[in-house]
């Protein structure tokens, strides 16, 4: 996970030292949010992963 913070840059790392796992648990329950909202149709399918993706690793 730490190899993931340094992306992002000093900021990041504040964040997740006050309140890193309620970041965190925000980030899961998004990504689940929109894996659930996800609609079948083929042509919106890479949109809605690479919302997901940045849902997780923002």
């Amino acid at each position: 996970m730490s190899s993931r913070s340094s992306i992002g840059g000093g900021m990041v790392k504040e964040e997740r030292s006050k309140g890193g796992k309620e970041i965190n648990m925000a980030k899961c329950k998004i990504a689940q949010f929109l894996r659930n909202c996800k609609p079948l149709s083929t042509r919106w399918s890479k949109f809605w992963d690479a919302l997901i993706s940045m849902a997780e690793f923002w």
